[in-house]
């Protein structure tokens, strides 16, 4: 079941040369989630914010969407999809 989460998150993510950036884990709940792969990407608008989407899974398969707003340069869990 996806759950709507909307909440501002700390994320550690790596640079590429191409000015791509990739989430490598983030905290929410006090809890390290350690991203396995990123599953999809995409791009909206917010007035003139840019907001990246990331459609990730983390090493126990649980599928979340973060998402990074350009112009404030924060994060935010959306969604998330936890398999019990």
């Amino acid at each position: 079941m996806i759950t709507q989460i909307d909440e501002i998150i700390r994320v550690v993510v790596v640079f590429g040369g191409d000015k791509k950036l990739r989430p490598v884990y983030f905290l929410w709940k006090n809890r390290k989630y350690k991203i396995l792969k990123i599953t999809y990407t995409w791009i909206s608008w917010e007035g003139k914010a840019k907001i990246y989407h990331f459609s990730a899974l983390d090493t126990n398969d649980n599928l979340f969407e973060l998402c990074y707003n350009s112009e404030s340069m924060v994060w935010k869990l959306v969604n998330v999809q936890i398999e019990e």
